[in-house]
């Protein structure tokens, strides 16, 4: 993040935001709940097919100038990516 940019997962409305096709041992609450331990990462997973549709609804309008994704290294990571923006 750039000294200007802030972290804006404090700005999410956990109760708005949902994911469809997750698994339940690893759904998208792992993202809002990770405390940052070493060696530990959280994890979003799909539970049916290679499709995760997230969609993060926020407290106030918010500008997203970037996102990050972390991945495994086990070949388990996207291959494509799609955002869409202001979609109810």
């Amino acid at each position: 993040m750039s000294s200007s940019s802030v972290d804006c997962l404090s700005l999410v409305n956990k109760k708005n935001s949902y994911c469809l096709n997750e698994s339940s041992s690893h759904p998208h609450t792992n993202l809002f709940d990770f405390d940052g331990g070493f060696g530990q990462s959280p994890v979003l997973q799909s539970d049916t097919d290679e499709q995760l549709l997230l969609s993060l609804s926020f407290n106030q309008t918010v500008k997203l100038e970037s996102v990050q994704f972390t991945t495994m290294i086990d070949g388990t990571a996207p291959c494509i990516i799609k955002l869409f923006i202001n979609r109810p």
